[in-house]
């Protein structure tokens, strides 16, 4: 028996298949537009993710993610080496700075995850 592609039946659902999976622990690293879309989904899916800091060198995108995501004054800084200084806390991080500033925290070899 075949299944229409994009179907329930041909495509189950990862739960369906009884995979399970803890929340997904993020940092992002560039609150604008980007960031602020992508962290966007942490929070309509709570179970799955959730950001618990932020690097944002503007301090009214700062402020507004900070105060969505009820994040502690210490883990919102304008610079995402002072988030690294502070030693691994999150599972992964999301690198959403304009594309030409990506390199730097991509690359570092401390504890950001």
């Amino acid at each position: 028996m075949t299944h229409p592609v994009g179907s329930a039946a041909a495509n189950p659902s990862e739960e369906s298949l009884g995979f399970q999976h803890a929340a997904c622990v993020l940092i992002v690293v560039g609150a604008g537009d980007r960031g602020a879309k992508h962290a966007k989904w942490a929070l309509a899916h709570p179970d799955r993710a959730h950001v618990v800091g932020v690097a944002e060198p503007r301090e009214v995108h700062r402020a507004r993610f900070g105060r969505d995501h009820a994040l502690p004054p210490e883990r919102t800084t304008s610079d995402w080496r002072d988030l690294a200084a502070l030693g691994k806390f999150a599972d992964a991080v999301l690198i959403c700075t304009p594309d030409r500033l990506h390199v730097e925290p991509a690359t570092y070899p401390g504890p950001l995850p």
